[in-house]
């Protein structure tokens, strides 16, 4: 069965490009075969009515068969337009990763550092008040901030000023590295600490 339908295309194909359908197959076939040839092919075993039936089939062939064949290269050819529109597609898209990328990452990695030295610098420099009465420092003082945090002084300076209620001070880290708290009033003292709390 496999052996007749594969010469049956070889046949329909060779008579396809062969001749273009003016005369019967059947009559430019057979002039164009020898005996021999004919012998070969097996075309001599054929009855008239099998010979009217395989040209019929080359028939059907040559009006249906060329058109499959056309659908099956457009087919074909779609599919590799496709594939090279994705070929060309993530390529384009490496190039931009490639390109663009380090700039996109970079950008919220600038912007988490700007974020981070922001936090950092407020945790370097707040505003509080003092808690309860304030007499000034005089070495080992402790200040107890509303915010919860205790500092305590880190030098034996000493400052008198007159006795107040919920001062308002400033902790900030000083250019030495150390931390200061300020006196929010207009004399602007300041008292080395560290926090202990």
């Amino acid at each position: 069965m496999k052996m007749t339908r594969s010469l049956l295309g070889v046949w329909c194909g060779l008579l396809v490009s062969l001749f273009g359908g003016s005369t019967t197959y059947a009559e430019t076939f057979s002039k164009q075969l020898s005996v021999d040839e004919q012998a070969e092919i097996g075309l001599d075993k054929l009855t008239a009515n099998e010979r009217a039936a395989l040209f019929a089939a080359i028939e059907r062939y040559k009006e249906t068969g060329a058109a499959a064949a056309v659908a099956e290269a457009e087919k074909k050819a779609e599919v590799e337009r496709v594939e090279a529109v994705e070929v060309a597609t993530n390529e384009a898209v490496n190039k931009y990763k490639n390109r663009e990328e380090p700039g996109v990452i970079a950008k919220p990695m600038e912007l988490s550092k700007r974020q981070e030295a922001e936090k950092k610098q407020e945790q370097e420099r707040f505003t509080s008040v003092l808690q309860g009465k304030f007499r000034g420092w005089e070495g080992n003082t402790s200040f107890f901030l509303d915010n919860g945090q205790v500092w305590r002084q880190s030098g034996d300076d000493r400052y008198y000023p007159k006795t107040a209620e919920n001062v308002p001070v400033v902790v900030y880290k000083s250019k030495s590295g150390y931390y200061r708290l300020q006196i929010l009033d207009d004399k602007g003292a300041w008292v080395a600490v560290k926090r202990v709390r």
